[in-house]
């Protein structure tokens, strides 16, 4: 029991280590972000540090974990249940990623904000390139799994996995550039709603849903209010 109370102590302020550089990062950029910025601002030794991080890399790591394992856990929940079928895991897995975003908005904010600031452009890149290599499988998962059961007839599931998720990883962007602007523009807002509107429609015929497909929760939109 001892030992798993210590392990939980330190993955606890390690999280808390990974919260405080989200925190720094949002006010300051990454260009500006240190090792030892982070140290004074949780009020630790550099030996405490270097307990928990062995190098400002494996920070990073950490911090874009914290951003995609929310929606990793949710979306690798739903895609490897096999009680679900493929077209309804589909729909699901579009809905989870809107339903966290909405029940985490202040955490949502935040983040979105971390992200489209140039000066962490690289964080923004390193979010990319790991969300590509967590849920393009996922997805690519759940369409060769419906070719098999009949559900889906897509040729290049690979392929298409790949332009959808793309695709969604552009419109968050763009959602996230409209959330930050200082002011609000209604045309550009509305511009974004058509794109994801278009989107869905798309996503409906590639995967011969019923439904629409909801690619971003509306409540998503209350961020910007």
């Amino acid at each position: 029991m001892s030992r798993i109370r210590k392990q939980d102590e330190y993955d606890y302020k390690k999280l808390e280590i990974t919260k405080v550089s989200v925190e720094l990062l949002d006010r300051i950029g990454y260009d500006q972000f240190s090792i030892n910025k982070v140290i004074a601002e949780a009020g630790m030794t550099k030996g405490a540090f270097f307990h928990y991080f062995k190098s400002k890399k494996e920070l990073i790591e950490a911090i874009v974990n914290i951003i995609l394992d929310p929606m990793s856990e949710a979306l690798e929940s739903i895609a490897m249940d096999r009680e679900i079928k493929p077209k309804q895991k589909i729909l699901h897995m579009a809905k989870a990623i809107g339903k966290i975003k909405a029940e985490h908005k202040s955490t949502s904010q935040q983040l979105v904000r971390l992200l489209q600031m140039e000066k962490n452009k690289q964080i923004a890149e390193l979010v990319v390139e790991k969300s590509i290599e967590i849920f393009l499988p996922l997805y690519e998962h759940v369409l060769i799994e419906g070719n098999l059961s009949g559900d889906f007839d897509i040729p290049h599931p690979h392929g298409s996995a790949f332009i959808y998720f793309t695709v969604l990883a552009s419109l968050n962007k763009e959602i996230g550039r409209v959330m930050t602007s200082p002011t609000c523009d209604e045309k550009r807002l509305m511009q974004s709603k058509e794109k994801i509107k278009a989107f869905e429609i798309y996503a409906r015929e590639l995967f011969d849903l019923e439904e629409d497909i909801k690619v971003i929760d509306e409540a998503i939109w209350n961020i910007k209010k």
